[in-house]
Parts: structure tokens; sequence; C-alpha cells
């Protein structure tokens, strides 16, 4: 009998340049997950992306950068179709081997995120002296 299926929790936003830790929960089940992969779809119009195959006992996927070689791109699509600014939903699935082909659970219930950019500060000018007693 496979596990049940994953439940995800809270993708908060990030730098798809950067990549992620997703973290998931499950409840139940009997045999133990060896393996996850995440299903990352274009909330525009639905699309799958990519897959990305993640090794681990703990109910953790790390994600990594866009650009990063593990991650699969569906056909006709690549790292130019993961990229900050948009919006994007998840489903994990989890497994009984290293691969992924084995003890496959079900799909999780999608989980909506963005992917933004890290923010940056510019300061242009700079006053010579701070007249404060405060701060």
């Amino acid at each position: 009998m496979a596990n049940p299926a994953p439940t995800i929790n809270q993708i908060n936003a990030f730098n798809a340049t950067q990549g992620t830790v997703i973290d998931f929960n499950i409840i139940g089940g009997t045999d133990l997950v060896r393996s996850n992969k995440i299903y990352i779809y274009d909330l525009s119009d639905n699309s799958l992306i990519c897959t990305h195959l993640y090794t681990s006992t703990e109910s953790i996927h790390e994600l990594p950068a866009n650009t990063d070689s593990s991650i699969v791109y569906e056909s006709g699509k690549s790292s130019a179709d993961f990229v900050n600014s948009k919006q994007y939903y998840a489903q994990i699935q989890t497994f009984t081997n290293t691969v992924g082909t084995q003890g496959g659970s079900g799909l999780s219930v999608a989980k909506l995120f963005w992917c933004l950019p890290t923010p940056s500060l510019t300061i242009s000018t700079i006053p010579a002296s701070i007249q404060t007693t405060s701060y």
C-alpha cells in the first residue's frame, strides 16, 4: 500500500534564481519515504513547467535555482519559463525508493506561490553628517 498524498505547507515567495526549501507533511502511511518529486505549473495557463526529484527521508523538498541541471523542464520549456515576477503552483508526490519510481503516493493538493526577485536598496546620496540623538 502506498503512502497517502502529502500536504504542502505555505510556500513563501522566493527568488527563482536562488531556489528555496518547501516543507510538506505526510499524515498516516507505513512505508518509509526516500524521495519526493515536485511538479511546478504556470498559473496563467496551467501548463507543467518542470519537475524536480529530491532524495531525502525528511518532509522537505530542496528546490534549487531555476538554472540547476537537476530540474527537468517539460518539452518546449526552459529556465526562461520559470522566472521571477510570475505566479505558479506546485504539487508534490512521495516515493519509497531514491529514484522516484516505486511506492508513489497520490499528488498533493496544489499550493500557490510567487517567484519574486530579492529586493535591493540603492542609496544614491548620503549626508555628510546625521544630526540626531536617537535611531
